[in-house]
Formats: structure tokens, sequence, C-alpha cells
């Protein structure tokens, strides 16, 4: 039996829920080519700039 993903819903995500979904593995990082995943201190960077920008 499958696990059913939620749903994206419309509207504007706030970016404390962003970090949230990385944080419980509903979203998912790829590791970018590098040897080792980043840590989360570095995705929350790259979320932020996105967001900011």
């Amino acid at each position: 039996m499958t696990t059913q993903r939620p749903q994206p819903k419309p509207g504007r995500p706030k970016y404390h829920d962003f970090i949230t979904d990385i944080e419980k593995g509903i979203i998912k990082t790829p590791e970018f080519q590098r040897e080792s995943a980043w840590p989360i201190e570095k995705t929350t960077a790259l979320l932020d700039s996105i967001v900011k920008s």
C-alpha cells in the first residue's frame, strides 16, 4: 500500500512552514552533487535567499 502525499494548497506558504516541512521530511532537498548532503543550516540559508529574492 502506498502512502498518499499531501496535496499542495493554493496560496503563499510561510517561510516557517518550509523549514518545518524540511525537518519533517515532507520536502526533500537534493545533495547538489556534493559528497554529503547539506546540513539543515545551509539548506535553510539557501531557502532564505530564494524566499527573499
